[in-house]
């Protein structure tokens, strides 16, 4: 009878040690500021900067920080952001999620860290 007792304990004990962590909580949070160096250049080189496109035959040319920051300040549907927001680019990779975007949108806020 005991022995009952003891697993009619246990079994509700044991769902209350179970967690419901979502992704996110189980995701690191980075602390480090939102920069070109830090972050734009890891989103721009592989999505925008390849050889075939703004980092070879198209323009505007995106390999350093002074141009890439230079088509994110461009203003309207031509600019880097307008593009990216419309769909039209990357033309060559998937479109960037609305995450990376938002992280662009920072990064143009935060006056265009290097």
């Amino acid at each position: 009878m005991s022995k009952n007792i003891l697993i009619a304990l246990c079994i509700p004990l044991s769902f209350l040690s179970c967690a419901s962590d979502s992704a996110e909580d189980l995701t690191e949070k980075t602390t480090d500021p939102i920069s070109y160096t830090n972050t734009i250049e890891a989103i721009i080189t592989p999505g925008c900067a390849s050889s075939n496109c703004h980092g070879g035959t198209q323009n505007p040319e995106l390999t350093s920080y002074e141009l890439v920051k230079s088509a994110f300040q461009s203003t309207g549907g031509s600019s880097a952001l307008g593009r990216i927001e419309s769909g039209n680019m990357p033309k060559n990779a998937s479109a960037f999620s609305s995450s990376t975007i938002n992280t662009i949108k920072e990064w143009i806020a935060t006056d265009f860290p290097n």
